[in-house]
């Protein structure tokens, strides 16, 4: 699975493919790039996420800076598949079962 994300606000900007064999994977390639982006205590808070409890940060947060009511997803599909639906995440590869 390859993934486009492209994603502007403030000072946070994402342009970037991550790939991995699953939803999950996918998610936790995001995290790693928003750690090494991230300063020192922002890295060891995202350290003891799992990718799920990232996503669903990220939702939260992407709520709250637009104003919009967006649901905490309950898996990382759910986290592409809205990210897809408010046209920041691409799916460039279909997904296989």
């Amino acid at each position: 699975m390859h993934v486009h994300v492209q994603y502007r606000f403030r000072q946070m900007e994402v342009d970037e493919v991550f790939a991995g064999p699953d939803s999950q994977t996918v998610v936790a390639e995001m995290k790693r790039l928003v750690a090494s982006r991230a300063g020192l205590g922002v890295r060891l808070a995202l350290a003891a996420m799992s990718p799920l409890q990232f996503a669903q940060e990220v939702a939260r947060r992407y709520a709250q800076a637009t104003g919009r009511s967006v649901p905490a997803p309950a898996s990382c599909d759910e986290f592409l598949r809205l990210g897809q639906a408010e046209g920041i995440v691409t799916v460039l590869e279909p997904r296989t079962p």
